[in-house]
């Protein structure tokens, strides 16, 4: 994803790069999504101005029932439209609104089922809380977070992603005795946070990505070839990007046909992701 790219100019490039496809395939709610995850890049970036205009010129809807709204669209626009307005106005210190988007979110996703979305929700919300320097908040949400976290296991990437808040959050969280049911837990995911980053190495589901767009696939055959979605290829796209130090679609194409010439075509077997951990970035 581009939550995990190494810069800002890689992961605004992937995703200018993804748009420009999406628009040409006229995949409109793939743009959208785009739109709306090009926002969280630019607000972390320090770019907030730009994404404030970005928002306007595309259309993005700033009533919280148009974003919460399930039946217009898909649960990963909802998830991006609110994580980039609550980035935004958390950047703008509008503390109170970003925490009722926090909880409308989160309530959405609860009513839905969404385990994951709201635990991006809780993730986002301890760095909220923390740059408003509620430091109790922020460590109770920390607490929710690990006690979804029991049957989620496979899904750090949220907390990971806010990696400076949380490490920050960890003193007041483990001197609350209200939280002592998940202490144990979370010295564990504070040990992964300081871990140094590590040389990333493609998955298999990336290294399918690769060779099918390598024997010629466009992204919705390639979404296809993997048995996923062209909006969720978009994400893998910028991760592979990051790994192979590829600096535009030309070079990517011209790699992923080198490994191709090696492989034969895939066959439709879809390769589980698997959480990778993230660089440490700023919260916003």
């Amino acid at each position: 994803a581009a939550e995990v790219a190494p810069d800002a100019h890689t992961a605004l490039f992937s995703l200018e790069q993804a748009r420009t496809l999406a628009r040409k395939r006229n995949l409109v709610a793939l743009v959208r999504f785009l739109s709306a995850l090009r926002i969280t890049w630019l607000v972390r970036d320090g770019l907030a101005d730009q994404a404030e205009r970005a928002w306007r010129e595309d259309a993005l809807p700033d009533d919280t029932a148009a974003m919460m709204d399930l039946d217009e669209q898909s649960w990963r626009e909802m998830e991006a439209l609110a994580c980039g307005r609550i980035r935004l106005l958390a950047h703008a210190r509008d503390f109170p609104s970003a925490r009722d988007l926090v909880r409308a979110t989160c309530r959405r996703a609860d009513e839905r089922g969404l385990q994951r979305v709201l635990m991006n929700g809780l993730a986002l919300s301890i760095s909220v809380e923390f740059l408003s320097g509620d430091m109790r908040n922020a460590a109770a949400d920390l607490a929710d977070f690990l006690r979804l976290a029991e049957n989620n296991a496979d899904y750090l990437r949220p907390l990971a992603r806010e990696g400076e808040a949380v490490l920050e959050v960890f003193p007041a969280f483990l001197a609350d005795k209200r939280n002592s049911d998940v202490h144990e837990a979370g010295e564990v995911v504070r040990a992964e946070l300081e871990k140094p980053a590590q040389t990333p190495i493609l998955t298999a589901r990336e290294v399918a990505i690769l060779r099918a767009f390598g024997h010629g696939a466009d992204i919705r055959a390639a979404a296809t070839c993997i048995g996923t979605t062209a909006e969720e290829l978009a994400l893998d796209l910028d991760d592979i990007h990051r790994k192979l130090g590829t600096k535009d679609s030309a070079d990517f194409i011209r790699m992923a046909r080198a490994h191709a010439a090696t492989t034969p075509p895939a066959k439709g077997n879809k390769p589980k992701r698997t959480w990778r951990g993230t660089a440490r970035r700023s919260p916003f």
